[in-house]
């Protein structure tokens, strides 16, 4: 799924704003960091509520990865992950691998990105995810 509206339902032509992108693959695929950075959050269950301020789904297993510029990048309903808080890592480790965690439909991983706390499209922002 793409940064921004998207229908929720088709059959009731409900639109929903989706935070981020959702790139699909098997189960256990490496997720690797875009870039050089510090991370931030390493978590078995993450209440996408709590980290919006109000109710939503669940992230299931997240890290989340701050680089330079103001820059933050959650990766979401992984299987595990490799890295703990407060762990440098370098473009190309490996910070986790892809699952099906949380309120999720199934295998894939859902980042996102904010630049000074304000939502970015990952896409732009690391125009080489894939």
């Amino acid at each position: 799924s793409t940064f921004g509206l998207r229908k929720a339902n088709v059959r009731k032509g409900i639109t929903r704003f989706h935070r981020g992108i959702d790139i699909a693959n098997e189960i256990g695929t490496p997720i690797y960091a875009p870039a050089d950075g510090r991370i931030t959050q390493a978590t078995d269950q993450l209440e996408a509520g709590a980290y919006y301020g109000k109710k939503a789904q669940n992230y299931g297993k997240v890290v989340e990865l701050e680089t330079t510029g103001g820059v933050t990048t959650l990766f979401a309903h992984l299987r595990d992950y490799d890295v703990q808080v407060g762990n440098m890592v370098k473009a190309g480790d490996v910070i986790g691998y892809m699952g099906n965690t949380g309120s999720s439909t199934g295998p894939h991983v859902h980042i996102e990105t904010r630049i000074d706390g304000k939502l970015a499209d990952p896409k732009r922002v690391w125009p080489n995810l894939r």
